[in-house]
């Protein structure tokens, strides 16, 4: 068990980043419609976005974007929504390195 005094700790850092990946992740889904990819991929990189705190530069073509692109070639999130959510999730570190 661990005991802390105050404040945050370096390592609740993986923690904090999966629980926001999985609010706005989840907040998109149900506001967005994964058949209309174009305008759900948006909201996805949107969520990615909010979620790791992204610059606009870390979202664009060459990156959170392509990402997404990628992951729905192989769990399109109209039929696979779990593992569209966990592959971006592994690919996280391609959208920003420094992310555990």
């Amino acid at each position: 068990m661990r005991t802390r005094t105050a404040g945050i700790g370096v390592e609740d850092l993986a923690w904090i980043h999966r629980d926001q990946f999985l609010h706005y992740l989840t907040v998109t889904r149900a506001t967005g419609d994964p058949t209309d990819w174009p305008r759900f991929r948006d909201g996805v990189v949107e969520a990615l976005e909010a979620a790791f705190g992204l610059a606009p530069e870390e979202a664009g073509p060459a990156g959170a974007f392509s990402v997404v692109e990628g992951v729905r070639g192989t769990h399109d999130p109209a039929t696979d929504w779990e593992g569209f959510m966990d592959e971006l999730w592994r690919q996280r570190r391609s959208i920003r390195p420094d992310l555990d």
